[in-house]
C-alpha cells in the first residue's frame, strides 16, 4: 500500500514537472535553434523595420587625433597605465597587471620578467612605493616567493613595495 502510494506520488510529480516545462522555453534568451540568441522581444523578431525611401547617411572627416582605435592590446594598455606604481596581483601561478578600461578593473597576465623591468623603470609615488602587489587566497606562495626573490635581485627595496593579503 505504501508502495503504491509513493509510486503514484512521484509519477504525480512527474506529470506536474512535465507540464511547468512546457509553460516556460528554458534557461537564457533562447535561440533560434542555430545557437543565435536574439535580444528582441518574441513578438518583434520576426517583424521587419521599414526604411525611408533615398536615405543617405554623411560621414564627416574625424582628424587622426580624434581617432579611438577600438582594438587596443590588453598588454600594451596594462603597461601603458602601470608606469608611476605598478599595480599587480599574483593570480594562482602567473603575474598580472591591473588595469582599467571602459571604467571596469581588468588583469592582464605578463611574464615575470616584463613585470621587473617596469618595476625598475617605474618611478614610485610620493612615499617611493614602486610596486602594489595584491596576493588573494588563491595565488600559490611559490609564485609569491618566486615574485619577491625577482624583486630583490633586481634590486627594488623592500620599502618600495607594498604587499596585500
Amino acid at each position: 500500500m505504501k508502495l503504491a502510494r509513493n509510486g503514484a506520488l512521484l509519477a504525480g510529480l512527474a506529470a506536474l514537472g512535465l507540464w511547468l516545462g512546457g509553460l516556460f522555453d528554458g534557461f537564457g534568451g533562447g535561440s533560434g535553434g542555430d545557437g543565435a540568441v536574439s535580444m528582441l522581444p518574441r513578438d518583434s523578431a520576426s517583424s521587419t523595420v521599414e526604411q525611408p525611401e533615398n536615405t543617405s547617411v554623411t560621414v564627416t572627416d574625424v582628424p587622426p587625433d580624434k581617432v579611438v582605435d577600438t582594438e587596443v592590446d590588453p598588454t600594451e594598455e596594462a603597461l601603458r597605465q602601470n608606469t608611476r606604481v605598478v599595480e599587480l596581483t599574483v593570480d594562482v601561478r602567473e603575474f598580472s597587471l591591473q588595469y582599467t578600461s571602459n571604467g571596469e578593473s581588468l588583469l592582464q597576465p605578463v611574464p615575470l620578467e616584463q613585470i621587473v623591468a617596469l618595476v625598475r623603470n617605474a618611478p614610485g609615488d610620493e612615499e617611493g612605493v614602486k610596486v602594489r602587489v595584491r596576493v588573494p587566497p588563491t595565488a600559490y606562495t611559490s609564485a609569491e616567493s618566486q615574485l619577491r626573490e625577482a624583486l630583490q635581485a633586481a634590486d627594488i627595496p623592500e620599502d618600495a613595495q607594498r604587499w596585500t593579503y
